[in-house]
């Protein structure tokens, strides 16, 4: 199974706040001292923004599951996994048809299924920066006025870049996952709260991105710039 690495350097301009907090402070999430970004959120801003790019093919409820499980019930690729999930029988046919499902859409075989993981594995990033607070008031939205005794202070960082650490498993979501890339590069997306104002602005630098080839178990990874493979002028082995 080929594994490569990614070294992914994201521009947010406008920094961007992760986490919660009261009715009076939102403040950013932190771990030991050092402020974070859990690879939960990480993930699941890639896996958005893949859907929009890729979509999900087939529609698990367009497909006829006794028809599924009579053409698919001896592909060994799948009822292994059926098998181990104990859906390999005409009784768990529908079981069986959401399997074949999820297996066959780039998505799931990328960010993982109900059935199985995903091919991707995402790191938590961790960061020091300057923490910046803004005092909004709340809206309700139905009225659009502002509501009365519902000030509260938000505070975010106003960190300008930071980099993520990802490792994508086999070759079945390749091809969605580097349009994801691209996605991010040309036109971003947002991340954690704030995004009405701006906050959270996100773009993927290709210039500054890495990708690494494994080449075996005691080997360094060989590591190139990222924007030469995306446009197909640099082919990993």
């Amino acid at each position: 199974m080929e594994v490569r690495l990614y070294k992914l350097k994201f521009l947010t301009p406008k920094g961007f706040r992760i986490g919660g907090g009261n009715q009076d402070t939102l403040e950013p999430l932190t771990m030991g001292g050092k402020y974070v970004i859990p690879a939960s959120s990480l993930k699941g801003v890639l896996r958005r923004t893949s859907e929009i790019v890729c979509g999900h093919s087939p529609n698990h409820e367009e497909v006829d599951p006794k028809k599924v499980y009579e053409e698919n019930s001896k592909n060994e690729e799948i009822t292994a996994i059926a098998r181990a999930k104990g859906v390999l029988s005409v009784e768990r046919q529908k079981e069986f048809a959401e399997l074949y499902t999820q297996y066959k859409c780039q998505i799931e075989r990328l960010y993982g299924g109900d059935f199985f993981a995903g091919a991707i594995s995402i790191a938590d990033v961790t960061l020091d920066g300057e923490v910046l607070e803004r005092a909004h008031s709340s809206m309700d939205r139905k009225k659009g006025k502002v509501l009365e005794k519902h000030l509260y202070t938000e505070k975010y960082l106003n960190v300008k870049q930071f980099e993520v650490k990802v490792v994508v498993r086999g070759n079945e979501a390749q091809e969605c996952w580097n349009k994801t890339l691209k996605f991010l590069n040309e036109v971003g997306t947002f991340l954690g709260g704030g995004k009405s104002r701006g906050i959270g602005l996100l773009a993927l630098d290709l210039e500054e991105s890495l990708v690494g080839e494994v080449n075996g178990l005691t080997s360094p990874p060989t590591w190139y710039k990222l924007k030469p493979y995306l446009e197909g002028k640099k082919e990993l082995k």
